[in-house]
């Protein structure tokens, strides 16, 4: 079953042309080692339906834009691979050091999921 590593990025809006750089770096990386990134961009965090919001759990400052990166995996055996991979690659330190000039890794939140029900696709 699919693992995921995801990601939340409260990112400055200064800083929105970079992160996104390094972005696209990190994809590339991921995407040629066998694993799958994607990036979303905050739309509508409030609270709906009876839910709590969001924007509540992660507290961001009134520039940033909220991100959510979803790094997804075959099975978290790939994930390990592929991580343990990752980390060698040459370029990964350099594009980490970017992105802590940008943002305060401390305020990064990620967390690990693996897929348990599959019911249907969208596309």
């Amino acid at each position: 079953m699919t693992y995921i590593a995801v990601y939340i990025y409260c990112v400055p809006k200064k800083a929105l042309n970079k992160f996104m750089e390094i972005h696209r770096k990190v994809a590339m990386i991921i995407g040629e080692l066998g694993g799958d990134s994607v990036m979303y961009k905050s739309s509508d965090l409030r609270a709906k339906y009876g839910c709590g919001s969001l924007r509540d759990l992660i507290n961001p400052r009134e520039q940033d834009v909220i991100f959510f990166g979803v790094d997804s995996f075959r099975s978290r055996e790939d994930y390990k691979d592929i991580m343990k991979k990752f980390d060698g690659f040459p370029k990964v330190n350099k594009l980490y050091n970017q992105v802590v000039r940008i943002l305060d890794i401390k305020e990064i939140k990620r967390g690990e999921l693996e897929q348990i029900i599959w019911l249907c696709s969208i596309s």
